[in-house]
């Protein structure tokens, strides 16, 4: 069952270049986009950092990943292109908005829920048959989408997939993104 996209698009909400000023709403908050505040530090990695966010127009939690601009080896206008071209498909985070706030690179994208390995630590890191049988054939799906796009996926982990929208509301909720494209996606002879 696949996923359409919720919230506004990239092009609504600003779409890339809007303004490299960072925005602060009145309150102070810093803001990305036009509508979207960005929260707590939820993660970082090799691409900066990921924020939970909010959707000012629709009161939606969103994830921010921050990206320095003078970073050596710049990944997240990448993974933008790499999601826009994977489009709405299950596991795949809608993309809201990629543009400049401040200093980073700001890419906001649908927040998803915990991924498989925070749901095998759920289980006390054990699934059965028919478990780990589901989560195969959803795996050869999403892989068989990404191949579609001429794209191939190099960074498969428990860690870095999801399937279904957070709600931000659990208790005990830690996020987690989906496929993480700007990782470990390239198109072959580039």
């Amino acid at each position: 069952d696949q996923r359409t996209s919720t919230g506004i698009s990239a092009q609504s909400a600003g779409g890339k270049g809007a303004g490299v000023r960072p925005t602060h709403n009145k309150s102070g908050a810093l803001m990305v986009g036009p509508n979207f505040r960005v929260g707590r530090k939820i993660g970082s990695g090799n691409f900066g950092e990921l924020r939970v966010g909010k959707n000012l127009y629709n009161n939606e939690h969103v994830a921010i990943k921050l990206e320095l601009m003078k970073s050596r080896t710049p990944q997240l206008s990448l993974e933008y292109r790499y999601y826009k071209s994977l489009g709405p498909h299950l596991g795949v985070p809608a993309v809201y908005y990629y543009g400049p706030c401040g200093k980073y690179n700001a890419l906001v994208m649908e927040l998803l829920g915990p991924s498989l390995e925070d749901l095998f630590d759920l289980c006390e890191r054990t699934f059965s048959l028919k478990c780990v049988l589901m989560v195969a054939m959803q795996l050869l799906q999403r892989i068989e989408v990404v191949h579609s796009r001429k794209l191939i996926y190099r960074d498969i982990k428990p860690e870095e997939l999801s399937d279904r929208p957070a709600r931000y509301e659990e208790p005990g909720y830690r996020p987690s993104l989906s496929t993480s494209a700007g990782k470990g996606v390239h198109r072959p002879g580039h």
